[in-house]
């Protein structure tokens, strides 16, 4: 009778047994799972203490003050009597206030427009474009302007004398509107200004996000028969995602806190 040989392991042998056994495991338990989570938040803490004590004197302590402030009948230097929430009745009972938020609720509709055409655009100039970076250099270029010197370039354009009106006269329309005076036009038109103003810096954003992904994304799509607008749904926007969310809050921002120096 033979004896049975001793059992050997090669270095190779365990690298193919390896992952077979992880898997067999399953996925861990959510207790696990949730320590785990718990465990990541704590030793993240000292790594944002230094922007908590930036933010904190300069945004969250202003804001509670101001929120304090909205309770009271503010006069700075003198003494504010508490009124309760007599600001807020007033500011509900206001014809002013309601027209306020119907108009930003329509220069909203902007925001989608403001972040697909730099996405579209961008994607398009990652294409390998000719001159790629002296178009990305001149979409850009009405980012380094201020707002006030874009709005008296396109009151010009826009204006009754302007160059838009004359070409509109040319091809045959003896009355067009006046763009800066109508008011249904007149958010449309400020729309567009924003957008052909904020379009180069959401180029570049989506552009240095871009090149990072990997290109083997796009030649396994390309060699799987995926066509531009499927490669811009599928690798693009999934990989770009909290790039287009944080355009869009910005964006946001802009409408609520930064329309005014166009609009004025």
């Amino acid at each position: 009778m033979s004896a049975t040989p001793p059992l050997t392991y090669s270095a190779t042998s365990l690298e193919n047994v390896a992952p077979a056994a992880v898997e067999d495991q399953g996925p861990p338990p959510a207790g696990r799972r949730w320590w785990g989570g718990v465990r990541r938040a704590v030793n993240e803490i000292p790594f944002l203490l230094p922007v908590v004590a930036l933010i904190g004197p300069l945004i969250l302590a202003p804001t509670v003050v101001a929120i304090v402030h909205s309770f009271t009948q503010w006069n700075p230097g003198y003494p504010s009597p508490f009124i309760g929430f007599q600001n807020y009745s007033e500011l509900v009972n206001s014809p002013v206030f309601w027209q306020i938020l119907k108009n930003e609720g329509i220069l909203l509709l902007g925001v989608p427009f403001w972040i697909a055409i730099p996405l579209a655009l961008s994607f398009l100039l990652y294409e390998k474009v000719p001159f790629s970076g002296l178009f990305r250099a001149v979409f850009f270029f009405p980012a380094t302007a201020s707002p006030a010197l874009i709005g008296i370039l396109f009151t010009l354009i826009l204006g009754p004398e302007g160059p838009l009106t004359a070409f509109l006269h040319s091809l045959g329309w003896h009355s067009p509107p006046d763009w800066l005076v109508d008011a249904s036009l007149v958010k449309p038109v400020l729309i567009v200004v924003v957008g052909w103003a904020t379009v180069g810096t959401g180029i570049i954003i989506f552009s240095a996000g871009l090149s990072a992904i990997p290109p083997e994304l796009f030649e396994v799509a390309e060699i799987d028969g995926a066509g531009w607008w499927q490669r811009l749904r599928f690798v693009v926007l999934p990989s770009l995602r909290r790039l287009v969310e944080l355009w869009g809050v910005i964006l946001l921002i802009t409408v609520f806190v930064a329309m005014f120096p166009w609009v004025y």
